[in-house]
């Protein structure tokens, strides 16, 4: 026996074995009311669905599988995981199934449809709990490699990485208030977290990206002009290709709050966006100015908008030192520095350089907004549209 798991009423059992069944028991008489054959190796998880209609069960075969309780049909299979099904969980309004798995992933599933929604990665070793939040925004997972990490899966965000336990996490579970989790580990140990706490954490956060957005969009807005212009040209294949660096730093969210030690790669991230537009945007004055009738000076404009965008970031501390060298070094490359930035300024000259030139985005573009999104995504998370069958 390798899992069990009560029905919503309290009436039924269902247990998930090394036989590769499911088998429904009534919880009174402890009589045998169904067995549900399908897995084609052992049954590791099983969750009865919110209203009790549906028991999924995760399997060494790689697989979910739907049942439907009454009759006991097989109505889907999810498949996408690398390795064996460790764990599997209905969210509290049953219209999504997470699975966790040896393969390191967490994975959200939209029910009773079936699509893949999004692949949670971020565990360093196989995933082997995994618990919906009781209000539904969040998932807890527990894993192999000793940590407890909260995920707001709609976003796929990370949100704080729980770490304390000397062994592998074997088990997790939200208090029904919601304000704690537990979680167990082969240390031998049970340690209670205070999820409330995090919550607080979580809500703050989203206000920081909120504004962060506000930012992203007044950047929208002073690149309009440029935008414009590159979208209605039919330019040389350089030009081209400048419009589709633009769309990567436009449609996607020019920075995000996330925890500390992913916040500095983001920037990096987003700024080598913003100078590869910088340098190919000199490139192209001349271009711009004959072919569209417009005057170099208004795009100066745009350009120098995004600069002192960028240097108010470098004020108010939310660019590390190494990235200041590179941002000055692009941004300003014709004033003097003071003597103490000199060193620093050619670091970031040649680490930027060559992020530039070996810099090649992530994933592909959505066919309706153009934003970079994973290849295992079904629905964009930009604009919401589906982008694959």
């Amino acid at each position: 026996m390798r899992s069990i798991s009560f029905s919503p009423d309290g009436k039924l059992i269902a247990s998930g074995s090394g036989d590769k069944t499911v088998k429904i028991w009534d919880f009174h008489t402890g009589d045998l009311i169904r067995t549900l054959k399908g897995h084609k190796s052992y049954v590791t998880s099983i969750s009865f669905s919110p209203d009790g209609e549906f028991i999924a069960s995760g399997s060494g075969d790689k697989t979910v599988k739907i049942w439907e309780f009454h009759t006991g049909d097989l109505i889907r299979t999810l498949e996408g995981h690398k390795s064996y099904v460790n764990s599997i969980s209905f969210s509290p309004d049953g219209k999504l199934i997470a699975s966790g798995s040896y393969d390191k992933t967490i994975k959200i599933w939209e029910f009773p449809i079936g699509d893949l929604i999004r692949t949670l990665e971020g565990h360093k070793n196989h995933v082997n709990s995994i618990s919906f939040s009781p209000d539904g925004k969040l998932i807890a997972s527990g894993s192999g490699d000793k940590t407890v990490k909260i995920w707001d899966f709609h976003t796929g965000d990370l949100i704080q990485t729980l770490k304390g336990h000397k062994s592998s996490v074997r088990s997790i579970s939200f208090s029904p208030d919601g304000e704690f989790i537990a979680s167990g580990s082969n240390d031998q140990t049970v340690k209670i977290w205070d999820f409330l706490k995090i919550k607080i954490e979580f809500e703050k956060m989203k206000i920081s990206i909120a504004k962060k957005e506000e930012t992203r969009n007044d950047l929208i807005e002073k690149f309009s002009l440029i935008e414009k212009l590159i979208r209605n040209s039919s330019f040389s294949t350089g030009v081209q290709e400048l419009r589709k660096i633009i769309e990567v730093a436009l449609y996607n969210n020019f920075i995000e709050i996330r925890n500390k030690a992913e916040e500095k790669l983001k920037l990096y991230r987003e700024l080598e966006k913003c100078w590869l537009y910088l340098k190919n945007l000199s490139s192209i004055y001349e271009e711009i100015s004959l072919n569209e009738i417009i005057s170099r000076s208004k795009t100066e404009i745009a350009l120098n908008d995004l600069i002192t965008l960028l240097e108010n970031m470098i004020i108010n501390g939310e660019i590390d030192a190494r990235i200041k060298g590179g941002t000055l070094f692009f941004l300003n490359n014709n004033t003097i520095p003071i003597e103490k930035e000199k060193d620093i300024i050619e670091e970031g000259k040649s680490e930027f350089e060559t992020k530039i030139e070996n810099y090649k985005p992530k994933g592909y573009p959505c066919p309706y907004c153009n934003a970079l999104v994973d290849e295992d995504i079904i629905f964009c998370s930009y604009c919401g549209n589906k982008i694959k069958d």
